[in-house]
Order: C-alpha cells, then sequence, then structure tokens
C-alpha cells in the first residue's frame, strides 16, 4: 500500500514524486480511454480476459484519481496556484469521464453481443438439426441404391466424409458431418483415390435436378402398373 501523504507531512522531494507519478497517472488515463474504445469493438468476444482486462483499468483509474487528489492537496498547501490546480484537474476529470463513457460503451456493447451470440447458436442448432434430418434421409436412400463413403479431401476437419450415391446413371454427393457417421454403419468404405468415389463434376443445382427427374420418373412408372382388381 502506497503511503498517505497529507497537508501537515507533505515535502517538496514528496510533491516532486507526486508530479512524477502525475505525468504517469496522465499517460494511464489516456491509455484507459484507448483500451475501453479497442474493448467495445470486441462485440460478441466477452472472454475472463477482458473482464480482467476491463477491471484492471477501472483499478488504475481509481488510483490515478487517488493520487491527484492527493497532489491537488499537497499543491494547495505548498501555495501554487489554484488556477493552474483547477485546470490540472479539469483535464484529469474529462479523462476520467471519457473513460467511464467508453466503459459504458463496452459494457452495453458486450449485452448486444451475447444477445447476438446466442442467437447465433440458436440457428446454429437449428443448421444442425436440419443437417442431421438430411442424413437420416441419405442413409435411407444409401440401402436403396449404390453408394460409398470416402474420406471428404477438401475439408481440413478430420472425420469428415463424402457419400456418393448412384441413381440409374446420374451421381450425387454429399459431405457427411462426423457427427452423422453412425448413421451410415451400412455403407462400403471406401479410399479417397476409389474409383467409385470420383467426383464427376455435377453441380448442386444439377443434383436435386436429377433427384427430380428420378422423382417424376418413378411417379410415371407406378401409374403405368396395371391395377389389381
Amino acid at each position: 500500500m502506497t503511503e498517505r501523504l497529507t497537508v501537515d507531512t507533505i515535502t517538496s522531494d514528496q510533491l516532486d514524486a507526486l508530479y512524477d507519478r502525475l505525468a504517469t497517472a496522465e499517460k494511464e488515463a489516456d491509455e484507459s480511454v484507448a483500451a475501453a474504445s479497442r474493448l467495445a469493438v470486441l462485440v460478441g468476444k466477452r472472454s475472463e480476459k477482458a473482464e480482467k482486462a476491463a477491471k484492471g483499468q477501472t483499478l488504475r483509474a481509481k488510483i490515478a484519481e487517488a493520487e491527484l487528489r492527493t497532489l491537488r492537496t499537497g499543491l494547495r498547501a505548498i501555495g501554487a496556484d489554484p488556477t493552474q490546480i483547477q485546470n490540472l484537474w479539469a483535464q484529469i476529470s474529462l479523462r476520467n469521464r471519457q473513460w467511464r463513457d467508453e466503459k459504458q460503451r463496452f459494457e452495453a456493447a458486450s449485452r448486444v453481443g451475447a444477445g447476438y451470440m446466442v442467437a447465433a447458436e440458436k440457428a446454429e442448432a437449428e443448421r444442425d438439426g436440419a443437417y442431421r434430418e438430411r442424413a437420416h434421409l441419405l442413409a435411407w436412400l444409401a440401402v436403396r441404391h449404390e453408394a460409398v463413403l470416402a474420406p471428404a479431401p477438401d475439408v481440413e476437419e478430420p472425420g469428415w466424409q463424402i457419400l456418393y450415391l448412384y441413381a440409374t446413371a446420374w451421381q450425387m454427393s454429399w459431405h457427411i458431418s462426423p457427427r452423422d457417421a453412425e448413421l451410415f454403419d451400412h455403407v462400403e468404405r471406401v479410399a479417397a483415390d476409389h474409383p467409385r468415389a470420383q467426383w464427376d463434376g455435377h453441380t448442386t443445382e444439377q443434383k436435386y435436378a436429377h433427384i427430380r427427374n428420378y422423382v417424376r420418373a418413378l411417379h410415371r412408372s407406378a401409374l403405368d402398373e396395371p391395377k389389381e382388381g
């Protein structure tokens, strides 16, 4: 804990030391404003480290303010110009207000960021649910059609695979997430360079156009079948 100075005990050497501490306090006040501004930009990236940094800036601002109060008292005690003291105090008070404003902006931005994070997590959960449902349907189709499963060379994350499914003369393919791999235990596994695991260049639009055409063909075939009775 630093030694508390009073009007009765302050000396010239201690006053010089306070001037040095004032310069440091001003610098830290400026750095606090800049740091709070940078923290306000980090929307959605709240972390324990950021919270500790904010607490540290708060502590330094309080220390600087206490030091300046002591300096103000000491300067008055030795007959310094009150106008200069007032101007100095006004400048530091302004910096402290700026720091508090930036801190409030950061806290408000953090609350908004937290809301966005909740919405993003919800959207991600809904997306994963849709992919899971799609995986179930693809697993069922892989029972009824020729299909192979091969490692996905275009995905860096380990465990991703590509399902190659063949309906009549058409190849169709889908990426399969590691969390859905269990649904395809019945599908033959092959290496990425296997002849049946080579993408034929079809686009997503062409893939689903093939499915629509195949469904229409099956429907016409069903209509052409003679009805019993």
